[in-house]
């Protein structure tokens, strides 16, 4: 089950920069531009994430930062403001970053800092993340080979 989602923003990697939806679900941040997954990264891979405005009016980037192998690596998500003129981007650089709230619910589900969090047993966690699992299977946001991937962690 997909956390927090969010259409209309662009992924910037490499040379690449596509239009689709940042998804956030309790395992993974996943990219998707026309339902085919761009990015995906388990939160325990993840290093750092970094909301901050960008050069221009009206641009903010979400930086996230993992481990791939011996290797980090960075993605870039960048949302467009529509209204960027001069007074009103002035105005928008006191404001804190677009992508501030995706950078808390991000650092928050990484380091388990979910609200409710004192369960004592264990085995209910993984049932509630075998059925997170099975929604997002059902939903199309992963793949079956995905699912049968996350259940195989969740179990060992």
């Amino acid at each position: 089950m997909a956390i927090k989602k969010e259409d209309g923003l662009y992924c910037k990697g490499g040379i690449f920069k596509k239009k689709g939806a940042l998804v956030l679900t309790s395992s993974d941040l996943i990219f998707l531009s026309k339902d085919k997954k761009l990015f995906e990264v388990a939160l325990e891979e993840i290093v750092g994430v970094n909301a901050r405005k960008g050069v221009g009016n009206g641009i903010d980037w979400l930086i996230v930062t993992y481990k791939s192998g011996d290797k980090e690596q960075k993605v870039k998500i960048m949302h467009l403001g529509i209204m960027t003129g001069l007074g009103l981007g002035i105005l928008s650089r006191l404001n804190p970053p677009y992508f501030a709230s995706w950078e808390k619910a991000i650092d928050d589900e990484r380091l388990g800092r979910h609200e409710g969090s004192g369960n004592s047993n264990p085995n209910t966690g993984i049932a509630d993340e075998l059925k997170k699992l099975g929604e997002l299977l059902d939903s199309g946001v992963i793949t079956q080979a995905d699912f049968e991937n996350q259940k195989r962690k969740l179990l060992n």
